[in-house]
């Protein structure tokens, strides 16, 4: 008996067990998409949700950010990232992981520009954090 056979037939390993559950799911989900529609008469808007977590990382101490981008209201775009350094406040992470969705959003609205479909109203950025929203409207020079 060769050793995939071996393995197949021995349910046993949980590695096997959530193989099948995937595929399980996946062939329970087969009818389930996003439509994206091209509606003339409907402005181009994107949305983006950013968030991190605060020192999620019990080893490192360093937080994790994420974001998702939605193009009139299906998602286009998703990041989780491992922030690069140890963040000394809730509002620092919360900071760095709107810098990064930021990014995302300068290089999307190019891409949606090119495409023809150009956004003329600045894109909305949602968080959490008030004081990462208070930081971000502050005037003064910073360097995040």
């Amino acid at each position: 008996m060769s050793e995939v056979a071996r393995y197949v037939q021995d349910p046993g390993p949980q590695h096997f067990v959530a193989l099948k559950r995937i595929f399980r799911y996946l062939r329970g989900t087969t009818d389930y998409g996003f439509l994206y529609k091209r509606d003339l008469e409907t402005k181009v808007s994107l949305v983006g949700y950013s968030d991190s977590d605060w020192a999620g990382d019990h080893d490192t101490r360093r937080s994790t950010s994420d974001y998702i981008l939605f193009l009139n209201g299906c998602p286009v775009s998703y990041r989780t990232k491992m922030q690069t350094s140890t963040a000394l406040s809730s509002c620092e992470a919360e900071t760095i992981a709107a810098s990064l969705a930021g990014q995302e959003v300068l290089w999307l609205r190019t891409v949606i520009q090119e495409l023809g479909f150009s956004q003329i109203e600045p894109t909305v950025l949602l968080q959490d954090n008030q004081g990462a929203i208070a930081f971000s409207k502050s005037e003064v020079n910073h360097s995040k």
